[in-house]
């Protein structure tokens, strides 16, 4: 879901050019779940905007919705990086750190699927042994 919202992000700033705070408004309507109310949150505040940068309110929103989140620490620390580029970036640049994040979720994204791949295998066999190990012991 986080990388369809940024792809969503990207294609609001990139194509239609709408202000930040607008596009985030606009993809958290398009995402459900936790991901899109973050969204909606950091839409909000940027929208009262007291004192504050995007960036500010991007990473003081993550920080406190991400304990609720089935993301890792590492996925929250890409999200806070790419927050540091909101805001004060021309749209070629966001749209570069947009790229930017979504390969490295994808990265992660493979190495978490292999390293599941190969610690399965594992468990299974473990299991396989542990059963056998069990009819032994009951015999």
């Amino acid at each position: 879901m986080l990388q369809r919202a940024i792809m969503l992000l990207g294609g609001e700033i990139g194509y239609l050019s709408a202000p930040l705070a607008e596009a985030l408004e606009n993809v958290s309507y398009k995402i459900s779940g936790e991901i899109g109310d973050v969204f909606q949150k950091i839409s909000k505040q940027l929208q009262k905007r007291k004192e504050q940068t995007a960036e500010e309110i991007w990473n003081v929103i993550w920080q406190k919705e991400a304990k609720s989140m089935y993301l890792t620490a590492e996925d929250i620390q890409m999200v806070l990086e790419f927050g540091k580029t909101l805001g004060y970036l021309d749209k070629q640049q966001q749209e570069h750190s947009m790229q930017r994040l979504l390969f490295d979720l994808e990265q992660m994204e493979k190495r978490i699927t292999h390293r599941l791949q190969k610690n399965g295998k594992l468990y299974y066999r473990m299991g396989i042994l542990c059963g056998l190990l069990l009819i032994v012991v009951l015999l």
